[in-house]
């Protein structure tokens, strides 16, 4: 009967210290299944982090986008800029080519005009040399009419006074008449020339006059020329003053599309940079979820350890359960045969109590009638470990405080209404350790005296 209730004694110390490890593999598993948790939040929380982290880095992507297309637009801009002011350059060059051209055509035709004037003036000149001379003959001619009518005047004189003379005169008559025909022929012939010439000289004067009227004519149309090309002149001079204005302006343009392109660049360079940082921080972050979701995976495999074990644990205890049930079964048989040998051995203990009382001159503690015998309840610890003793009668993940020794019996102090006793430990702390842990050593006797207790009080 004994060993079966040692035996059963055993089976449920050990179901209780299977179902203690039980508690602790399912604390083990629960603080397991938070850390899992735990992981999962913070992966969850790094794959929220890298979400925002990509979407910033598309953001940035589309910045960098934008300010490409918006500095290839202002390059494009400046090309063209640069290509309307080449043209207009090359427009300036042509004007300034068609000034000097111009400037030109009015230095040949300041030339023309100046030989024009030149010839006009000698035309002039010879005009007058030419009215001179028809002066002259003029004159000449009024002389020869002079001489003539002088001379026909002194014949009719010579031929009234000599008509006296008729007959010695009649032959100078002749002579005369023949000499004044000769010279009159002579004068006449002269005068004809001389009107020839003045045809001639009339003739060479109005085409001198004519000539001089072209020139003229000329003159003023190359007047009329230089006027027009001195308009056009500062007509083309406009337009190169608002050319070189438009050039100054693309230029100024440029410099400003210049200028942003380049603030553009940096800010390309800017965003670049930080979207390497990102792209990094990215990696750091899938380095990390990566190791955390090892972690996990190697918390599960734990998880799924301990949960073999608990299975294993649980069938132990299922099977301890059996073996129980089976000694309840043999200890049902036996318990009258317990109960009779308790009955006997508490009628042994009374008769060795008033054996020991009337041998003995002290009094029994405990005992009516002996109070300086104390009986002394002891707890001794199974041979197998060193189990845990606990600050309560109850196992918690906080109330541990140390072990007791395996074998090592220890004084009961307390016991709990679930079978845990409070012991006192050879530290003199106190402690609870479950009924399960040992057995009970029913009887011992401490003996104390009045100087015992003294002693053990100073020793204290």
């Amino acid at each position: 009967m004994a060993d079966k209730a040692a035996q059963i004694e055993t089976l449920n110390a050990d179901a209780a210290d299977k179902a203690a490890q039980i508690e602790t593999l399912n604390a083990d598993v629960a603080d397991k299944a938070a850390q899992i948790e735990t992981l999962n939040a913070d992966a969850a929380d790094k794959a929220a982090q890298i979400e925002t982290l990509n979407a910033d880095v598309t953001d940035k992507a589309a910045q960098i986008e934008t300010l490409n297309a918006d500095v290839a637009d202002k390059a494009a801009q400046i090309e063209k800029l640069n290509t309307d002011v080449t043209d207009k350059a090359a427009q300036i060059e042509t004007l300034n080519a068609d000034v000097a051209d111009k400037a030109a055509q009015i230095e040949t035709l300041n030339a023309d005009v100046a030989d024009k004037a030149a010839q006009i003036e000698t035309l002039n000149a010879d005009v007058a040399v030419k009215a001179a001379e028809i002066e002259t003959l003029n004159a000449d001619v009024t002389d020869k009419a002079a001489r003539m009518e002088t001379l026909n005047a002194d014949t009719v004189a010579q031929i009234e006074t000599l008509k006296a003379e008729v007959a010695d005169k009649d032959a100078l008559i002749d002579t005369l008449n023949a000499n004044i025909a000769e010279q009159a022929e002579a004068l006449k012939t002269q005068i004809a020339e001389k009107e020839d010439l003045i045809k001639t000289l009339e003739a060479d004067t109005a085409d001198k006059a004519s000539q001089i009227e072209t020139l003229n004519a000329d003159i003023a149309d190359k007047a009329s020329q230089i006027e027009n090309l001195n308009a056009d002149i500062a007509e083309k001079a406009g337009q190169i003053e608002a050319l070189n204005a438009d050039i100054a302006d693309k230029a100024a343009r440029m410099d400003a599309m210049d200028a942003d392109a380049a603030e553009k660049a940096a800010l390309v360079e800017t965003l670049k940079a930080d979207v390497e940082s990102k792209t990094a921080q990215i990696g750091t972050l899938n380095a990390d979820v990566a190791d955390k979701a090892s972690q996990i995976e190697t918390l599960n495999a734990d998880v799924a350890g301990k949960a073999s074990q608990i299975e294993t644990l649980n069938a132990d205890i299922a099977d301890k359960a059996a073996q129980i049930e089976t000694l309840n079964a043999d200890a049902d048989t036996l318990k009258k045969a317990r109960e009779d040998s308790e009955f006997r051995a508490s009628e042994l203990k009374k008769l060795f109590m008033k054996t020991f009382a009337a041998s003995s001159p002290n009094t029994m503690a405990n005992l009516e009638g002996n109070e300086n015998v104390e009986v002394i309840r002891r707890f001794r610890i199974r041979d197998d470990d060193n189990p845990n003793v606990r600050s309560a009668p109850y196992v918690a993940d906080d109330n541990k405080v140390g072990n007791a020794r395996a074998s090592q019996e220890y004084t009961i102090l307390d016991v709990s209404e679930n079978g845990w006793y409070l012991i006192r430990l050879d530290s003199g702390e106190k402690a609870w350790v479950s009924g399960r842990m040992g057995t009970v050593v029913e009887i011992e006797f401490n003996f104390t005296f009045d100087e015992q207790d003294e002693a053990a009080e100073g020793a204290e």
